[in-house]
């Protein structure tokens, strides 16, 4: 991932930030450091289309819409990365509505299932893959994720 520097010529948006050495602003975000200093929009978006997906996922709620204002290029992944989730435990339909989820980058070791009423009603544990996928099932009740990095609607 590319390195970032503020830009003063655009609205900012303000991301925590622990070492300004380090690159990809949006990991800033959940490191929870002290210091921040601002980085516009379309700087930040800078990053591989892949790249800049796993961010806008793993940072869901720090970047809306509105801040892509000047760069509309950009907002067509924003609007995937909405459906996007990360590892964990998730509520159906809350968290993760129904549909078919595809992981978004190579996974090994990745395990996933999906439960209802305390039950597996179904799971897989892919060693190494390209990707991994998962449809998630009206009536589901949660879809558990482990290893799987970023999850994206497909």
């Amino acid at each position: 991932m590319p390195s970032y520097t503020p830009s003063p010529s655009r609205s900012p948006l303000t991301w925590r930030n622990c070492d300004p050495a380090k690159s990809g602003v949006l990991d800033y975000a959940r490191e929870g450091c002290e210091t921040s200093f601002a980085v516009d929009a379309c700087q930040a978006s800078k990053a591989s289309g892949d790249a800049l997906l796993d961010m806008l996922i793993e940072n869901k709620g720090t970047v809306e819409e509105a801040d892509l204002q000047d760069c509309p290029q950009f907002l067509p992944t924003w609007r995937r990365a909405q459906a996007g989730f990360t590892d964990g435990a998730h509520l159906v339909p809350e968290d993760v509505k129904p549909g078919t989820y595809e992981t978004t980058g190579g996974v090994s070791d990745c395990y996933w299932e999906r439960n209802r009423g305390g039950k597996i009603l179904a799971n897989n544990l892919i060693t190494g893959a390209r990707s991994a996928r998962v449809t998630v099932q009206q009536g589901d009740e949660t879809l558990v994720t482990r290893g799987c990095g970023n999850w994206v609607r497909t």
